[in-house]
């Protein structure tokens, strides 16, 4: 006694079964990572054990997932809403985040799954560049305020000023800043001096 109802073959859906199922690059329906629904999309497969798959036809991993079997998370930072906060891409290698590192995009620090900037960095966008150069920030001769928060000025060693804590300050010269200029209390260890007795 039958009902009238198809019973379709593999890969085929719908009343008639005359809907085909999506096949992935092998042939295999649904990339064999999801089930071909009666209106003929996957419905990919999602969990640790089976993975977590997307795409029209379940081949491809779902945002924030990756590895052959689309079952290794891409590193998260707690309250962050996309993979590596957003600023980076997921490196299957070593299963960490590739930061974003240009003028556009900013340049975030991997060591921290791009939530802050790289050294040297500063700002929200981690597209400023500490005074002095990234390479060298403050001239080496102090500490940049750096990082998503911070505001690019440079906190300069004793006997140095300016900007980017590249010039001696008054009273003091040579390559660190450390010979007092003649006439200066000797006692004295920082700050600008009153040199040349206060004639010159």
């Amino acid at each position: 006694t039958g009902d009238g109802r198809c019973t379709c073959a593999h890969g085929w859906v719908g009343e008639a079964c005359n809907i085909a199922c999506p096949v992935g690059p092998a042939g295999k329906v649904c990339s064999n990572h999801g089930i071909c629904q009666s209106n003929g999309a996957c419905h990919c497969d999602a969990g640790p054990a089976i993975g977590f798959w997307a795409g029209a036809t379940c081949g491809i991993c779902q945002v924030g997932w990756l590895g052959p079997n689309c079952n290794h998370p891409c590193p998260y930072w707690v309250g962050q809403p996309a993979p590596c906060a957003g600023h980076g891409t997921c490196e299957l290698s070593q299963v960490s985040c590739s930061c974003f590192a240009d003028a556009l995009k900013g340049h975030w620090a991997t060591a921290v799954n791009c939530t802050d900037c790289a050294a040297g960095y500063w700002g929200p966008t981690c597209q400023n560049q500490c005074p002095g150069g990234v390479c060298d920030p403050c001239s080496g001769h102090g500490n940049c305020s750096q990082g998503r928060t911070g505001t690019g000025q440079c906190s300069c060693q004793p006997r140095w000023q300016d900007e980017a804590c590249s010039k001696c300050e008054p009273g003091w010269w040579g390559p660190l800043c450390a010979e007092q200029c003649p006439g200066a209390d000797q006692n004295q260890t920082s700050g600008p001096l009153d040199v040349c007795n206060g004639k010159g």
